[in-house]
């Protein structure tokens, strides 16, 4: 019988120490998730600024191109920057489809996905 007293005792102690463990795997937890979601806005970030200096080059070599082709010195740089504007308002106009639908839902499964991508 005084065993079963002393477990009782023990109760209070054990439901602190377990209200402390949980709070440190919630921790834990939220550390992982910004951890998961800063590196891969990093990576995109990285990828995005590669991209951009991959792009600039294409245009300039495709603007020389079509200028050479044109026999011209500013008609290729004048047909790439239309290029471009009609690029920006097809974007413009789909912007909820295209970027921030895809954001959230990259986020959310980052969030909400409990398994580990290994």
């Amino acid at each position: 019988m005084s065993s079963f007293f002393n477990n009782i005792s023990s109760i209070p102690n054990d439901v602190v120490e377990y209200v402390n463990l949980q709070k440190d795997l919630v921790k834990l937890q939220i550390t992982e998730k910004s951890t998961n979601i800063l590196s891969k806005v990093i990576t995109y970030i990285i990828l995005a600024v590669v991209g951009v200096f991959m792009l600039i080059c294409v245009t300039i070599g495709g603007a020389l191109a079509i200028n050479e082709s044109f026999n011209n010195t500013y008609a290729g740089f004048f047909i790439v920057a239309g290029i471009y504007l009609l690029l920006g308002i097809v974007m413009y106009a789909s912007r909820k489809a295209l970027i921030t639908n895809k954001i959230a839902d990259i986020i959310t499964n980052i969030l909400i996905n409990d398994e580990d991508e290994k």
